[in-house]
């Protein structure tokens, strides 16, 4: 008897360890989450074209390259961790620099998005997402 209490004190108490993270990160640490949409076009001519709400690359050839630049603020009293990266079709050809930074009151970072199409890359829209996280810096 004694046993199975000690059991079920464990657990309770784990639960609650667990639950006290999960509520301490989702309200005090992570602080937000940009999701922009990206696409180029593999096409045989070059090209460009420009949108604020999205990360457009254009045309671009097999085996060519375009970069693209964002630029990352904060007004938040408190200076934050962000991390960057890309999803979908264009992770592996998008090179995101810098990818991870310590981000000040008032301060700006330029976050430079480079592109490379595989030389063996079927023409056609290719799509992605850069994702860019901010988390209050603990520290």
């Amino acid at each position: 008897m004694r046993r199975r209490t000690l059991v079920l004190l464990m657990i309770a108490v784990f639960l609650l360890a667990v639950s006290a993270t999960f509520l301490f990160y989702t309200e005090y640490v992570f602080q937000e989450k940009w999701e922009i949409p990206a696409q180029v076009t593999v096409d045989n001519r070059s090209g460009f074209q420009h949108d604020k709400a999205k990360m457009l690359f254009g045309n671009i050839e097999p085996g060519n390259f375009g970069k693209r630049f964002l630029n990352v603020s904060q007004n938040k009293e408190f200076p934050m961790d962000v991390k960057i990266g890309m999803r979908g079709d264009l992770s592996s050809w998008v090179q995101v620099s810098p990818e991870e930074f310590v981000l000040d009151p008032g301060q700006q970072v330029k976050v430079s998005f480079a592109i490379t199409v595989p030389k063996d890359t079927p023409l056609g829209n290719y799509t992605g997402t850069a994702n860019i996280v901010f988390l209050r810096t603990l520290g």
